[in-house]
């Protein structure tokens, strides 16, 4: 199967999903993780990468993250229970992964150890409805960010200014 988008989806769903005062139908599926791509304006990673001036790629984020130790130790989590216990945000228009690029990370590390098991990873894909701001404001939810450790200006403005 594929959405609007041209991305390959696998045991799609439609689920309704409350983002930002509104409801959206998004597609709750399997998708090749080799499809997808590392959200580049990330605001936790982009601060880390962006030091000087250049503007960071596909590559260096995949460094970035498999440098991690907590990549490495979310990815034997991952394995141990069988796959990503919560999907990926995916934006639908540019296939970037907007929340759950640590776990797009480690599901790649598990990837070239065996690409046949790990080669698909659960994602939520966002309708293009959804802009910028409000898929920050659905990131409220996933507990890493709840908890305080969000770290970036850009992403508190996007916040407030969805927000207000």
């Amino acid at each position: 199967m594929s959405n609007n988008s041209g991305l390959a989806t696998y045991d799609a769903v439609t689920i309704q999903v409350p983002i930002a005062g509104k409801t959206y139908a998004v597609t709750e599926c399997m998708v090749d993780q080799a499809d997808l791509l590392y959200y580049v304006a990330n605001p936790r990673v982009f601060s880390l990468l962006h030091i000087d001036g250049a503007v960071p790629d596909q590559d260096d984020f995949e460094k970035f993250f498999h440098g991690k130790e907590k990549v490495r130790k979310l990815s034997r989590r991952i394995a141990r229970n069988g796959g990503l216990l919560d999907p990926v945000l995916v934006k639908a228009a540019t296939r970037e992964v907007v929340e759950g690029n640590t776990r797009l990370a480690a599901c790649r590390l598990l990837f070239k150890k065996d690409p046949i098991t790990w080669g698909r990873i659960r994602a939520h894909i966002l309708p293009p409805a959804v802009d910028e701001k409000q898929h920050c404001l659905r990131t409220l939810r996933v507990p890493h960010i709840r908890k305080g450790r969000l770290g970036n200006v850009r992403a508190v403005q996007l916040l407030l200014q969805a927000t207000f």
